[in-house]
């Protein structure tokens, strides 16, 4: 982080981070290109840290506003309280929303996932696992982990901030259940640690950003490489697969250090992404898929040309369909709002 910044500054980092996450994210989950290579290859890169990154930026803002304040049992149950306010009614309302979408749509087209009593069930057990909405399970496990970061901590105080990163990095690798994605909330865990760590080194001044952009970009795709040739050596994988994960967060900061040396079209764009990230995570398939859908029948065959018009087009509605949506609750519903997105 940059000495000298406010903290109005600050956040606007964090925000700005939100905005190039969610936007990866929404690129990430493009319906109909699964067959096209080039997007293949897109994907796998994505994937590699977008979600880290979202981890990362959750233990980043709980250390910087909620970690001093859970120091008891009170303090704890109160903080469980606003977590449960913030996701369950927004997870249930979008899980109802989407089921009841796509068992109508899925009347007349054929759907990657099915539609039915069992996979709504199952969006309450493990979405990960015959969910009929895959991508909530981002929404179920963070909320997992901020029950359980808090304890953890508690406990592991005495072990410093660096070995309980070991620590945690080991218990990413235990074979856990996927009931309730615990599986997912031990693995994330090092991540939303790690964004907690970041956060000690906020005033931490930082020169020739560009430098470490380029050096961080050519490590990571070092790092991606080095993995393609370690196939089975599991401890060497999980390892780097880390420290790809960590070299994508890294270049994504200097990358928005960069965006922010001036005002232009994308801090404006990224900006109001990164406000609306919850909501576009919880309904970007809502705009996607559904124009998806439109255009997959109005244009025939896989050209690269109709590919592209459709990977531009639904990257556009997955963003902005969520945010149109959003506001329109905020208009004419604001008790809706607040009870589901915290807005007003």
């Amino acid at each position: 982080m940059q000495k000298g910044k406010q903290k109005t500054d600050f956040l606007e980092d964090v925000n700005l981070l939100s905005g190039v996450g969610i936007f990866l994210v929404v690129v990430g989950h493009l319906p109909f290109l699964e067959g096209f290579n080039p997007y293949q290859v897109t994907r796998g890169w994505i994937y590699s840290f977008h979600m880290p990154l979202f981890m990362a930026l959750s233990g980043f803002l709980f250390a910087m506003f909620s970690r001093q304040k859970v120091c008891s049992i009170p303090d704890y149950v109160s903080f469980l309280k606003k977590k449960v306010a913030r996701f369950i009614p927004a997870y249930v309302f979008t899980a109802v929303l989407l089921f009841f979408i796509k068992y109508v749509v899925g009347k007349g087209v054929s759907l990657k996932n099915p539609v039915d009593v069992h996979s709504f069930l199952m969006m309450f057990v493990n979405p990960m696992d015959k969910g009929f909405v895959i991508h909530l399970w981002f929404v179920y496990t963070l909320f997992l982990i901020f029950v359980c970061y808090p304890l953890f901590s508690r406990v592991l105080v005495p072990m410093g901030g660096g070995w309980q990163l070991v620590f945690y990095f080991l218990l990413s690798l235990l074979p856990i259940t996927h009931l309730f994605c615990l599986n997912l909330v031990f693995r994330y865990l090092i991540y939303f640690h790690l964004g907690g760590l970041l956060l000690e080194r906020r005033n931490k001044p930082i020169k020739g950003e560009i430098y470490y952009l380029l050096g961080t970009v050519f490590l990571f795709w070092a790092g991606i490489y080095a993995r393609s040739r370690m196939d089975g050596v599991f401890i060497v994988t999980a390892v780097i697969t880390f420290l790809i994960a960590c070299l994508g967060i890294v270049s994504c900061y200097f990358f928005v250090l960069q965006i922010m040396k001036s005002e232009n079209v994308f801090r404006k764009l990224l900006n109001v992404l990164g406000l609306y990230s919850f909501e576009i995570y919880l309904f970007h398939t809502l705009g996607s898929e559904t124009i998806g859908y439109f255009l997959r029948f109005l244009f025939h065959g896989g050209m690269v040309f109709n590919l592209l018009i459709l990977g531009i087009t639904t990257t556009f509605c997955g963003l902005y369909v969520p945010i149109i949506f959003t506001r329109g609750i905020v208009k004419y519903s604001p008790k809706a709002a607040k009870l589901l997105f915290g807005r007003t």
